[in-house]
């Protein structure tokens, strides 16, 4: 872990929590130009390694404003999650969230990092990285607390976690987590992938009780848990590494799930359909199907090759992707497509693959589809008709279907 102070912009203060050594390229600062804090160009300052994906990727690169409106600039984020310090959305938004296909904001406010409680639009967020959906209710991870958001009312509340970094198990606010990110509910818990730790934990949904299991996962990036399989186990993501991990969820065994092409920067998003699972490999920019405990060839996107294309087998193209959800009726696979600041989607038993909401340029706009701006997108999930997206300070959320076929 690395604490960095500087200051952000003029005048402001930025506390910057690096966990993991995935995250390499930095957005830009707040400043009214846009560009780095170590460059002139708008670039990141290495423009090597995007986002936390990994590989090549376009995150790095400063704001893009849209006609009419003041350019976004960004500052580094706690947990390698960039952040949007005093910026301004790139124009007055173009729809509301009612809309279908609409990109609008649902929870905290673009601009505004913070950790407060409240209504959707009084409560803040820093370090937004994860969703899960249970039982009318988004979990969200954010910087060292789990957040727990009511679908109906937009309310956000915190389930556990002091805010703080720290290691330590307990009941809501007094447990304490390092840059946890991916999560996943099982029976009752939620499993979060305690990246900064080392571990992973177990939340109760009922009291906020955490406990930690009883192993070590290096960097673990995200969780998932097949909701058919047995006997059950969770499978870990590691942010780093070759290899995703199954443990078996009576604590008999882990064992390491190996693949070829090697998994560069490790694995991220998963969702299943029947007996697959598909995951995100950022480092290759693909997503890949995993069965009988084997990861296999790329299912989406080409390997080793970053790039924003729509299109079939072979042809499609990702950049460094990062969550990813699995909508069974209908059915349909989300992916946040991280370097290239979109939201992508492909029907699992086909590889046809499609853009719905950005164009590769990043920003914020609340738009229609490719007319919408995002800023790295690190995950997704699904609830009543909508697409929720994790962005940075503000959670998104798209209206998937027309509210007659609702």
């Amino acid at each position: 872990m690395k604490l960095t102070l500087g200051l952000v912009g003029t005048g402001l203060l930025a506390l910057v929590v690096s966990c993991g050594g995935e995250f390499t390229a930095q957005p830009g600062s707040s400043s009214s130009s846009g560009n780095s804090s170590t460059t002139s160009s708008g670039n990141s300052s290495s423009g090597t390694t995007g986002s936390t994906g990994g590989g090549t990727s376009s995150s790095g690169s400063g704001g893009h404003g849209g006609s009419g409106g003041s350019t976004p600039s960004y500052g580094e984020h706690e947990c390698g999650v960039a952040t949007n310090i005093n910026a301004q959305p790139s124009d007055e938004p173009n729809c509301t969230e009612s809309e279908y296909n609409c990109v609008a904001d649902y929870a905290g406010q673009f601009g505004s990092p913070g950790t407060a409680d409240g209504s959707k639009s009084g409560a803040r967020f820093v370090g937004l990285y994860g969703l899960v959906v249970r039982d009318g209710f988004l979990y969200a991870s954010t910087a060292h607390a789990i957040r727990k958001i009511s679908i109906e009312s937009g309310q956000v509340t915190t389930l556990a976690g002091s805010g703080m970094v720290g290691d330590a198990d307990g009941v809501g606010t007094n447990a304490s987590f390092s840059c946890p990110r991916g999560l996943w509910v099982h029976g009752g818990l939620l499993y979060v992938a305690d990246s900064g730790n080392n571990s992973v934990r177990t939340v109760d949904l009922e009291d906020g009780n955490v406990v930690t299991l009883p192993f070590t996962f290096s960097d673990p990036a995200f969780v998932f848990i097949h909701p058919e399989a047995l006997p059950t186990a969770l499978f870990v993501g590691h942010g780093s590494g070759a290899q995703v991990t199954k443990y078996q969820l009576d604590g008999t065994q882990t064992t390491a799930i190996m693949g070829s092409p090697q998994l560069t920067n490790g694995s991220r998003g998963m969702g299943a359909w029947k007996q697959y699972i598909y995951t995100a490999d950022p480092g290759n920019h693909i997503v890949r199907k995993m069965y009988g405990d084997q990861l296999h060839q790329g299912y989406v996107g080409a390997t080793g090759m970053p790039g924003l294309e729509d299109g079939g087998n072979g042809t499609s193209r990702l950049d460094s992707p990062s969550g990813l959800v699995v909508q069974q009726d209908p059915l349909m696979a989300f992916i946040a497509d991280r370097g290239n600041h979109a939201v992508r989607r492909f029907q699992p038993g086909a590889y046809q693959t499609a853009t719905i909401a950005g164009n590769g340029e990043p920003g914020h706009k609340v738009d229609y589809s490719g007319d919408a701006r995002l800023f790295d997108p690190t995950d997704v999930a699904i609830a009543e008709g909508f697409l929720f997206i994790a962005e940075g300070t503000v959670v998104r959320r798209i209206r998937l279907l027309e509210p007659t076929n609702q």
